[in-house]
This record gives structure tokens, C-alpha cells and sequence, in this order.
């Protein structure tokens, strides 16, 4: 199931002026549906969070992971 998130991206090193790669993002909501990801976006732009991003990822449930077959040990 397609799942969304909203993200907030942060550059580590952007305060220090050293040039990074690293950055860590701050989740705002997760497990939204588009239209929930997209209010909730445009409410945080709104209030003014920068750097705000909708993530879409694949939902899978607690139930469905199952343990499965582990590669390495066969």
C-alpha cells in the first residue's frame, strides 16, 4: 500500500559553512494518504517551515512482514 510522509531536510554543516552531503530530516506525519500529506504541508509552509517535502513510500503492515527466508543462511 502507497503511503505518504511529510519531511522536513535539513543540511547539517548549512550554519558552519562546511560542505556536506549529510542531511537528516525531521518527520513531521507519516502514513498519510496524499491529500493528508498535502494540507499538512501547505499548513506547516504556511506557518513558515522551509525545506517541507512529501515522501511517498510503500506501506507494509505488521502483518504482512511475516519473518520469510533469510538469503544468507540458505
Amino acid at each position: 500500500m502507497i503511503k505518504f510522509r511529510v519531511v522536513q531536510k535539513c543540511n547539517l554543516h548549512s550554519l558552519t559553512g562546511v560542505t556536506s552531503r549529510r542531511t537528516d530530516a525531521k518527520i513531521f506525519a507519516e502514513g498519510l494518504t496524499e491529500e493528508e500529506a498535502t494540507y499538512i504541508k501547505d499548513n506547516l509552509i504556511d506557518t513558515g517551515e522551509e525545506n517541507v517535502h512529501i515522501e511517498k513510500y510503500e506501506y507494509i503492515s505488521p502483518e504482512h512482514r511475516g519473518l520469510g527466508r533469510d538469503p544468507d543462511l540458505h
